[in-house]
């Protein structure tokens, strides 16, 4: 709904796919005829100013990405006391990135799982060979991939503790 507000407001057009997993991602990336493409997964959420700098980025990066957290907590981690920001801690990111000061952007690495947040230059990544992987772009073809740093982003994984259902009172389990 954001990014549809955003492209109103902005007067972007706006073409709207939904698709089951990333393997249709890259032929979706040869069949669009818009400028840009974001790929959101499913269980991510991204603020307005997250998406406005995505789609207008300001640094001349052909694909950026946003870092998301990887399910769990490193509990040993979490009890060292680090420079990073405290609500950082005992997490570790899908993205590693070489960070500057002096940008909001840093420049991209490697990818864990690929990105869960990515926002594509369309022509220039067609151009350059079509889309494999984040690491392909970069090694391979030498795409320009940032990443974005201070962006607001909620990850949501799914727990069920099946034990603390059963117990709950007023439950009852029949087949």
């Amino acid at each position: 709904m954001t990014v549809a507000m955003v492209c109103m407001e902005k007067s972007l057009s706006l073409e709207v796919q939904f698709h089951v997993d990333r393997s249709t991602l890259s032929k979706a990336l040869k069949n669009t005829h818009e400028e840009k493409m974001m790929w959101i997964d499913y269980g991510v959420s991204i603020d307005k100013e997250t998406i406005e700098r995505l789609l207008f980025p300001v640094e001349k990066y052909k694909v950026l990405v946003v870092p998301c957290v990887l399910e769990g907590v490193d509990w040993k981690k979490f009890k060292e006391t680090t420079d990073g920001p405290v609500h950082q801690r005992g997490l570790h990111f899908d993205t590693k990135a070489i960070v500057s000061p002096k940008s909001n952007v840093a420049e991209f690495v490697s990818s864990v799982n690929d990105g869960r947040i990515i926002c594509f230059d369309v022509k220039h990544v067609n151009k350059k060979g079509g889309y494999k992987s984040l690491d392909h772009l970069k090694t391979v073809l030498g795409v320009k991939i940032g990443v974005l740093r201070s962006a607001n982003v909620t990850c949501h994984y799914v727990y069920e503790c099946f034990g603390n259902i059963i117990e709950s009172s007023g439950v009852r389990v029949a087949p």
